[in-house]
């Protein structure tokens, strides 16, 4: 007798896709650049299609990386303090 795992309700898929959607965003990755990721790890193009254990296993990841680049809300590099004075001088000629 096979030990199958039981499938994940409605209410625990999308728990965990908000949760997913949360790491995702303390990352500050963009919408594409998450498409991405789970294309090149999962074979997949989008959360819809992976599976129950794929899911658990990408939040369980996105939880386990530390932000290490701070962005800002555009997902650029933020700028470090003596390089957004040095622009706002330019501009006070």
């Amino acid at each position: 007798m096979t030990n199958t795992p039981k499938p994940m309700t409605a209410t625990e898929f999308w728990e965990i896709k908000h949760k997913i959607d949360d790491e995702v965003a303390r990352l500050g990755w963009s919408v594409d650049y998450c498409k991405r990721y789970i294309a090149f790890h999962y074979g997949c193009r989008s959360r819809l299609v992976m599976t129950d254990a794929q899911l658990v296993h990408l939040y369980d990841t996105l939880r386990s990386v530390g932000c290490t680049q701070p962005t800002t809300k555009r997902g650029r590099k933020s700028r470090g303090k003596k390089q957004s004075k040095r622009l706002s001088r330019r501009g006070r000629r």
